[in-house]
């Protein structure tokens, strides 16, 4: 039987938790290895400084989170006269290496050298530890309440290599109180990491069921001979005579009142087990969204574990005091694939993500493309929120006023915006122009290419709504798209205010730092000019001939083989649009193999708010989304048969594959023969039966 496994892309690639979570739920605790440390704080095999009760899940970048940690000792630590004074020991850090580690469906377990074992489980906003020491040691914990992960990506001293969105975090302020021999509170405060400079705070209660024995409180003082401290470096070590000790500690963004609420409401003493049992309850309706058979044990695990993925974030904040969702970072990356998969088999979770991104546009006046730690996050482009309201539109997802998300989808492409990197868009040579010029500072055409499918979104968005004056309106912006089309060159280039264009030596070369690139993010010319997907047949016809563009195509392929990228994800389907869904198949299919493996290192890349999870999920069920609109590219499957449940509705769909090969023979859906591999959400939006034949 196929089982989750967490230490799937917890490797160099993938950024994965390793540690268990609630589908959205708040805490997300796991292990800390010593600096620099990614955004999941965790590598395998690398010393741990701690546990931890907030992680970003699957994302590079600056890192966010790793609060309130907490490190066993089988021994007082090392105290040294200059902060943080506390510290582990330093004799031999491997012995923080654990030499037995295991990962499962709610749990994490590991053991140290020194003989300490470490158990963790959750609820949605309480981390629970547990802990036994050997006979001999004398059991301590350290608990850094100023903790914060930090990936490295500035040294100390020097300039960040990015901007003020990018810089590394540091704690600004903590309190702690200790208020008997079971129970502490707090909070502590931050500042930076991946989207934004904004502080935000993150509060704590912790109750023991052992009691501790004694306890000391340092800050960038020195020791505090108090129970209560305060300070941007706070650190407590608590001592028990327990060889076993057991921790519930409630975590909030709201208040020290909201965590205390979530020990005794959520954990409430309940004993290990019980609690780690209703973790994995709570994943069943979410994981058993697709059932496949077939395939082989590797194959049904990767798939499985990438539904895990997929529901991990956002964070729900509706059980913390709040009223949305957050740590959305970002639309940019999810909208590649992730959503479309959303809205067919978690459609209420859609209707939630697009609710709470228009309570946000209405208490702030933009749709945000990017929400961390409760604020608004840098955006890498537009806003994709424009591509996700329009789609989901069309294909039906329900509980959403759209009419208002046309609205805010306007105010957002056509507002003057105070800062566009946060914010709305580059408008000044947009309009004026027609096209965005070298006047931006990053990401020139690129972001050229997304407007224009934004707007093109936009105007399917009042197609479907009924204003054909609006409608009329966007699809003549979207025409801009070939504003900055080189016809001679077959790419899309950078110009100047003036019309000129900038000449580009190396147009299919990205540099290291492709985030900071003037003219192509992440990616290079050469393939965003793939990225015209609101006219693809336009695309087509300036390659002069479907043959010449596949042709084309099979070339920069060759040059450029990696695709799991979330940007370049949709480029094997494209061959699909010029007649040659063989290509398509081949492609997929060597992706698949080659690079989702079921190991720590067998994912690719981050993977980015689900992304790389949708894309193994749909290209390996053979129905793959094209993003912002209501087509389908069709694979072969990897299994025999997959079972799509269509969120609560009861509506289900049966993907059955016939034969084995890596050609698609024929299509039939509900009994009908299709001609194409490419087929509308309307043929599967109420369920069915799709055959597809393979040879």
């Amino acid at each position: 039987m196929p089982s989750i496994n967490p230490h799937i892309g917890t490797g160099e690639r993938g950024n994965c938790l390793i540690g268990p979570c609630l589908p959205f739920g708040l805490v997300k605790i796991g292990p800390d290895i010593r600096y620099p440390q990614p955004n999941s704080g965790y590598r395998p095999g690398k010393p741990i400084i701690g546990f931890s009760h907030t992680h970003i899940a699957g994302t590079g970048g600056a890192a966010r989170y790793g609060n309130i940690r907490i490190m066993p000792l089988a021994k007082p630590p090392r105290q040294i006269p200059v902060p943080p004074f506390y510290c582990l020991p330093a004799t031999n850090s491997h012995w923080s290496i654990p030499t037995s580690e295991n990962a499962s469906l709610g749990e994490y377990r590991c053991q140290f050298k020194n003989g300490i074992s470490v158990a963790l489980t959750c609820t949605r906003h309480v981390g629970i530890h547990r802990y036994h020491f050997p006979q001999g040691s004398n059991p301590q914990l350290l608990l850094d309440i100023s903790a914060i992960l930090q990936a490295g990506t500035a040294p100390a001293g020097q300039a960040p290599y990015a901007e003020d969105w990018e810089l590394e975090g540091c704690c600004r302020a903590a309190e702690v109180c200790i208020a008997d021999a079971h129970t502490l509170y707090g909070w502590a405060e931050h500042q930076g990491g991946w989207g934004h400079l904004e502080r935000n705070r993150v509060y704590f209660y912790l109750r023991s069921r052992t009691a501790f024995l004694n306890e000391g409180i340092v800050n960038q003082d020195g020791v505090q001979k108090s129970r209560t401290g305060s300070g941007s470096l706070l650190r407590t070590l608590l001592s028990f005579s327990s060889k076993t000790v057991e921790l519930e500690v409630g975590i909030s963004f709201h208040s020290i009142d909201q965590a205390k609420h979530a020990v005794e409401n959520e954990s409430a003493g309940r004993d290990f087990a019980s609690i780690r049992e209703d973790a994995r309850k709570a994943w069943q309706p979410w994981i058993q969204r697709i059932e496949v058979e077939g395939g082989n044990l590797d194959q049904q695990t990767f798939l499985k574990t990438s539904l895990l993925r997929l529901f991990t974030q956002p964070v729900d904040l509706r059980g913390d005091g709040g009223s949305g969702l957050t740590d959305i970072c970002c639309l940019w990356d999810s909208i590649r694939n992730a959503n479309s998969l959303q809205h067919l088999i978690a459609p209420e979770f859609s209707a939630d993500l697009m609710n709470s991104l228009l309570d946000n546009a209405d208490s702030s006046g933009w749709l945000p493309d990017a929400h961390l730690a409760g604020h608004t996050g840098y955006q890498q482009s537009g806003c994709c929120a424009e591509i996700l309201f329009s789609e989901a539109a069309r294909k039906g997802v329900a509980g959403v006023d759209y009419r208002r998300a046309l609205l805010a989808c306007q105010r957002n492409a056509e507002t003057p915006s105070p800062d566009p990197r946060y914010y709305g868009r580059y408008l000044d040579d947009y309009e004026q122009l027609g096209y965005l010029t070298t006047n931006v500072p990053k990401g020139a055409v690129n972001r050229h290419i997304e407007y224009s499918y934004q707007d093109w979104c936009i105007a399917r968005l009042a197609e479907h709504l009924g204003q054909p004056d609006m409608m009329k309106h966007f699809d003549t912006k979207a025409r801009r798209l070939w504003n900055l089309w080189h016809p001679e060159k077959r790419l899309f280039l950078p110009r100047d205010p003036s019309g000129d264009w900038i000449p580009v030596e190396e147009p299919e070369t990205q540099s290291w730092d492709g985030w900071n690139d003037p003219y192509a993010y992440e990616s290079s010319l050469a393939h965003w000019s793939f990225c015209g997907l609101h006219d693809i047949t336009g695309l087509i016809e300036r390659h002069g001939s479907p043959k010449a563009f596949s042709h084309h195509l099979d070339g920069f392929l060759a040059r450029h083989p990696k695709i799991e990228k979330e940007t370049r994800m949709i480029l094997p389907h494209l061959y699909a649009f010029a007649g040659r869904p063989d290509r398509t198949a081949h492609m997929v299919a060597n992706s698949l193999r080659e690079n989702y493996l079921n190991h720590p290192d067998g994912m690719p890349d981050d993977e980015d708010m689900g992304c790389q999870s949708a894309y193994y999920i749909c290209n390996s069920i053979g129905l793959y989304p094209i993003y912002g609109q209501t087509l389908y590219s069709l694979v072969p499957p990897v299994f025999e048969k997959s079972l799509l449940h269509y969120g609560e509705s009861g509506k289900e769909l049966e993907i059955r594959r016939k034969g084995e090969g890596s050609a698609i023979q024929s299509i039939r859906i509900n009994g009908r023969t299709l001609e194409s591999t490419l087929i509308e959400h309307q043929a599967i939006e109420d369920g069915g039966i799709l055959e597809i034949t393979v040879s």
